[in-house]
């Protein structure tokens, strides 16, 4: 579990240095990209969690990120914790194809930004059209973040590659001789 939540978190800091290159405009007077390498982190993670426990580090991982927006407080968290859950049900169906994953990650990058644009224009934080939405930061959104989510991709093999070495390494350290007492029972 220590190894997703660092992978997650190793995820939103990149996210963080990202954001120093493409500042967000609010004047929309250029075109949006906000990267999502977290986010893409936290679906890849979640695949090969319990589903409880990837849903509290969806919900712990929105937590930490409603601080660091003024006026949204629990919205990143219950948006973290509804598209994992949907991306969970839909994954169900995947397989593990690069080409799969992106997509996967794609349309749960996609879920996340529609719930808080949806919440944001209910709650009157934004009066930006939905045309306005989609074309200035939802699509450049979506295609900026396919690089970063195919290294994202890379990455998390590398970690669950990093997991199995661990878990192997553990068993050959085990002192369990079944085999002697197996020999035992049968004479």
């Amino acid at each position: 579990m220590l190894i997703h939540i660092s992978f997650v978190a190793m995820g939103f800091f990149i996210d963080m240095l990202i954001s120093f290159i493409f500042p967000v405009d609010f004047a929309l007077k250029h075109l949006i990209f906000v990267p999502n390498m977290g986010i893409a982190a936290l679906i890849l993670s979640s695949r090969s969690m319990k589903p409880l426990d990837a849903l509290i580090l969806a919900f712990i991982a929105g937590f930490i990120l409603d601080f660091s927006h003024y006026g949204l407080f629990l919205v990143y968290a219950v948006v973290y914790t509804l598209t994992i859950l949907i991306v969970m049900l839909w994954s169900k169906h995947m397989t593990e194809t690069l080409y799969e994953l992106v997509v996967l990650v794609i349309v749960g990058v996609f879920i996340k930004e529609g719930m808080i644009y949806g919440f944001m224009l209910l709650s009157g934080y934004t009066n930006m059209s939905l045309l306005t939405w989609l074309g200035r930061r939802e699509f450049v959104t979506l295609i900026g973040n396919i690089p970063i989510i195919i290294v994202c991709i890379f990455m998390n093999d590398i970690k669950n590659n990093l997991m199995v070495f661990k878990e192997n390494q553990l068993r050959r350290s085990e002192k369990l001789l079944w085999v002697k007492y197996k020999g035992k029972e049968s004479r």
